[in-house]
């Protein structure tokens, strides 16, 4: 079951402005992010595992090398420059959704704000969603809440593989099932009572790895702990609808 887990707040560093604006050292930096995270691809760099740094007391840590397709210091890199310009560490995802036919809809995702600019993809990403035979819909694509258990899965699963890759453990396989439990009494409207959403999900892990038990285990809860999907499943959100309407109604009555 999804449980929230309260992260622990980490000190902003000192944000160094002049009367144009950033620090020009930070915007240099801020670009050579952006190459970094759009064009460094895989990083095959010795990862750091610090699982179990304390354990040794003030002895050097030990790094082994795993690579698990995640270029950890490209993500470093944006976490130090980010510090230093918080404003760039703004961003607005967003999604287009046209309707179909019936309970049949499509997205599509190219482009977001980050890093101080509007950043486009090469290729939009493209989502069909819809309702299965069940709910006499044509089941052209998943339901919008399984792609919402999917986003958690994606969200959580990409979690492990950065933090793995920065812990110097080397994964051979991740799989994660994921299950949420709804009454569909409240989105019939047979019980006002009954809420519309989950009312529970359970996420479960089958993970292959050079690593412990226990290793693994803190992998995941740190990978959880940094979700952006579980915090928008785990924590109130702010959701605002925004209605134009097109009236191309025209009235023929006669007077």
């Amino acid at each position: 079951m999804i449980s929230n887990t309260p992260d622990t707040p980490t000190a902003d560093g000192d944000i160094a402005m002049t009367a144009g604006g950033w620090r020009v050292s930070t915007l240099a930096r801020i670009g050579d992010l952006v190459g970094a995270l759009t064009g460094g691809g895989r990083s095959t760099a010795q990862g750091r595992d610090n699982a179990n740094a304390d354990k040794k007391g003030n002895e050097m840590q030990t790094q082994s090398i795993a690579n698990n397709g995640v270029n950890v210091e490209a993500l470093l890199g944006a976490r130090e420059a980010l510090t230093e310009a918080p404003e760039a560490a703004m961003f607005k995802w967003r999604a287009r959704c046209e309707w179909i036919d019936g309970a049949h809809s499509r997205s599509t995702v190219d482009g977001f704000f980050g890093l101080g600019a509007e950043q486009r993809r090469p290729q939009p990403h493209v989502v069909d969603a819809d309702h299965p035979a069940e709910f006499a819909a044509m089941d052209n694509g998943a339901t919008p809440v399984e792609l919402v258990l999917s986003a958690l899965a994606s969200c959580l699963t990409a979690g492990v593989a950065s933090v793995a890759q920065n812990r110097g453990i080397q994964l051979r396989s991740v799989k994660a099932s994921v299950e949420g439990h709804m009454d569909i009494a409240g989105i019939l409207g047979i019980d006002p009572e009954v809420r519309n959403g989950f009312s529970m999900i359970r996420v479960h892990f089958d993970i292959d790895s050079d690593a412990t038990a226990d290793e693994i285990a803190a992998v995941v809860a740190q990978s959880q702990k940094r979700s952006a999907v579980f915090d928008i499943l785990t924590n109130p959100t702010n959701v605002h609808v925004q209605v134009d309407v097109r009236d191309d109604v025209h009235n023929d009555d006669v007077a």
